[in-house]
């Protein structure tokens, strides 16, 4: 699906290929504030799945695919607003920051949201 993504964002999106590491959107794989959005936006999954008592049946592997699957859902989402100019609050994504930067993020906080009850035991 990332695959699918990139190639999908290269080929509607006209931007060069190798991006900067921090800085606008447009141009990097992080940017600042979305990318802490997108780890407090992980954080808030895995807790979310602890309050609901749903981590007995959600184990730490399947935590990844599941923050993948709607990580990368929404960036699809978003790469078809942006192409159809249906996203005019933000700029148009670099493929780096759409699928290592946000999608990374996410899951760092996901896994660290989710860890956050080995910590208070």
């Amino acid at each position: 699906m990332a695959l699918f993504i990139l190639i999908l964002n290269i080929y509607l999106i006209d931007q060069s290929f190798w991006p900067k590491l921090f800085g606008e959107e447009e141009v990097s794989i992080f940017d600042f504030p979305w990318s802490f959005r997108h780890l407090l936006m992980g954080f808030s999954l895995g807790f979310i799945l602890i309050l609901l008592k749903l981590d007995v049946l959600i184990k730490k592997n399947k935590l990844i695919v599941l923050v993948l699957l709607i990580t990368l859902s929404w960036e699809f989402i978003e790469l078809i607003m942006e192409y159809y100019n249906l996203n005019n609050i933000v700029g148009k994504e670099h493929w780096s920051n759409r699928i290592i930067g946000d999608t990374s993020m996410n899951m760092l906080g996901g896994m660290f949201g989710y860890s956050i009850k080995n910590i208070f035991k």
